[in-house]
């Protein structure tokens, strides 16, 4: 049968030493028929014992196409780019896919690290060819010469002969991979294998899970690598099983994962094992394969709200809006605990609306403690509100992007010298203390820090936050300025939503101060966020929950936050005077982002345009 490599869960790396002096190495695929070259991380590591690794790269890419992202995780668009070192690379199925990597200098002497990554079916491929080549010196320095070359197979372990000698304890015996099989087979269906600690990972090479060819054996040592990976990590191969052509293979495996689990008594059903591998899809936002599990536990138990909630999600984020809308609609209506509001959230906006149902409860839960301690720091405020205008950078903008240091000049250029405070983690003390357990908890998490402080801030001082990638193309006052007690944020929708990049109010608005508290109350309650959008969530839940925050809301029309957006989507693009102009006259504040890819950083973008200057 062929051979195919499965390997560990996330990548297997292969290291090659490079001893003779080398100008040019060719990736390929040792194989005649269509297959992806998929590598993560290529790195070229010095001999010393730190192992530092050594920029040499310049790379020209000679497969057909490359993926514009990681596999599972986009569209499928094909382009042709260029990637940065450390960038994982795809190549489509094709014959004989190619990465030639030019050396900017010869080297000798050091290790070649490659990861060799999943196809889009979870598969690596074990037919991984390498080979270093010499420029020949002479009337003709462009020729080259081989100098080795190197194959996967040369790397991987004598799989038959270590699963032979620890599983069946015999001597070097000359058996039939299914004979094999079957002796493994019996081992575990009599229940004398330690299914937590085999090396399955071994075991799994001798099987072959062909669609039409799945044999019996195959499936239940399948089954066992299953529910030790999942024990031991937490996280599966189950990526190798999502062959469209599957003809019954994947509901074998999930009947023998059910059967083992129950005769070994370990806490890892077939249920466990797949919920759990959608729920890190998700977190890793690879919506389609997410949907794909999701899919089968929706099959599986389609009444589970989990699964339900799991399944609209990813179909929201493939853009799949109606069906999700439907499912979600269901989940919600079947939840225990449905209350008015729910349903009025649903039909304002479905998009993420388990973790702002999620919020809503909690909010609604604390909403009283949350009023007496957002009272009680609005009568703790006795000097008047300020108009200084807040800006943050934690590392210092002086190692910032260089979008910041833009944005920054913008914002002098437009702003009174006296009222900027630029703000970063060495003098937030300065202006205003930080509750230790925020400290403790958010340490790490910037995202959700500067949520935080922006609300202790505009609570004591009052004025304005403004993001450091926001770019200012006039004062920023000019249509901006809230009343006596007022609260302004750009809206993304219903008055319940908004942008939180650019914050103004007086440091008596109750909306801040609700604001705040309710953000303190959360974090002394949890160790976790729903998800990234817990501020926007929290605002939701008060404008729904409290009158005063939303009287206080609606009082002022809100801007919308799609002219200051303008300007981010085509930072790629190349600069046009007359449409720049156009962007100019419908917002002086535009949102842009410090997150480049290789067309904005050309000099005609508009990128280009924003960091040198007009």
């Amino acid at each position: 049968m062929p051979f195919v490599y499965f390997g560990s869960t996330n990548y297997d790396k292969l290291r090659i030493k490079i001893n003779k002096p080398t100008d040019l190495i060719e990736i390929s695929l040792s194989t005649d028929q269509p297959e992806f070259l998929n590598l993560g991380k290529i790195e070229f590591l010095g001999s010393d014992e730190s192992n530092t690794p050594i920029d040499v790269f310049n790379t020209q890419y000679q497969a057909s196409a490359w993926l514009s992202s990681r596999a599972g995780n986009d569209d499928r668009k094909e382009t042709t780019f260029e990637v940065a070192k450390g960038a994982d690379i795809h190549s489509k199925k094709e014959i004989n896919p190619k990465l030639t990597i030019k050396l900017r200098k010869r080297i000798s002497n050091c290790t070649l690290t490659i990861e060799n990554r999943s196809d889009y079916y979870g598969i690596r491929s074990s037919s991984i060819k390498v080979e270093t080549f010499e420029k020949n010196t002479g009337a003709n320095n462009s020729d080259l010469s081989k100098l080795s070359s190197f194959s996967l197979q040369d790397f991987l372990p004598n799989i038959n002969q270590t699963v032979r000698k620890h599983f069946l304890t015999t001597e070097s015996q000359q058996v039939s991979d299914e004979n094999v099989r079957t002796a493994i087979c019996a081992l575990l269906d009599r229940g004398d294998l330690d299914i937590k600690s085999q090396p399955w990972n071994m075991a799994i090479n001798l099987t072959s899970l062909n669609s039409k060819t799945a044999d019996d054996s195959s499936v239940k040592i399948w089954a066992a690598f299953l529910i030790s990976q999942y024990l031991k990590v937490k996280d599966t191969s189950l990526l190798n099983l999502l062959n469209p052509d599957d003809d019954g293979r994947l509901q074998k495996i999930i009947n023998a994962i059910n059967a083992y689990s129950e005769m070994y008594s370990v806490d890892a059903n077939a249920e466990t094992i797949i919920f759990s591998k959608a729920k890190k899809l998700v977190s890793e936002s690879k919506w389609r394969l997410a949907h794909k599990f999701y899919s089968i536990l929706s099959d599986m138990n389609n009444s589970n709200i989990d699964y339900m909630f799991g399944l609209a999600e990813s179909l929201d984020s493939l853009k799949r809006h109606d069906e999700a809308k439907s499912i979600y609609e269901s989940a919600v209506t079947n939840s225990s605990g449905l209350k008015p509001d729910h349903l009025k959230m649903l039909s304002t906006n479905h998009k993420r609306i388990r973790p702002r149902i999620k919020m809503y409860d909690f909010i609604s839960t604390h909403i009283n403690e949350i009023r007496k301690r957002g009272n009680e720091s609005l009568c703790s405020i006795h000097t008047p509100s300020t108009n200084k205008v807040f800006c943050y950078w934690a590392q210092g903008f002086d190692a910032a992007p260089p979008i910041v240091p833009a944005c920054q000049r913008q914002l002098k250029k437009f702003t009174p010298s006296e009222s900027i405070v630029l703000l970063h983690a060495n003098n937030i003390n300065n202006y205003i203390a930080i509750p230790e357990f925020i400290k403790n908890k958010l340490s790490t998490h910037s995202a959700f820090f500067s949520d935080i402080l922006r609300l202790l801030l505009l609570s004591r001082y009052g004025g304005t936050w403004i993001d450091s990638t926001c770019y200012l193309t006039s004062h920023l006052e000019t249509h901006h300025m809230p009343e006596q007690g007022a609260f302004t944020a750009f809206k993304v929708g219903p008055p319940s939503t908004l942008s939180v990049w650019y914050l103004k109010a007086t440091n008596d608005s109750w909306i801040i101060h609700l604001w705040k508290e309710a953000m303190l109350i959360y974090w002394e309650h949890h160790d976790d966020a729903i998800n990234y959008f817990i501020f926007h969530h929290v605002f939701e839940a008060l404008y729904r929950l409290d009158e005063r925050f939303r009287n206080e809301r609606d009082a002022i029309a809100q801007l919308p936050s799609s002219k200051p957006h303008e300007w981010y989507f085509k930072l790629s693009e190349d600069f046009d005077q007359a449409a720049y102009s156009k962007i100019c006259s419908s917002s002086n504040i535009h949102k842009l982002t410090y997150k480049t890819n290789p067309q904005m950083e050309r000099p005609e973008s508009y990128y280009a345009y924003a960091v040198r200057g007009f």
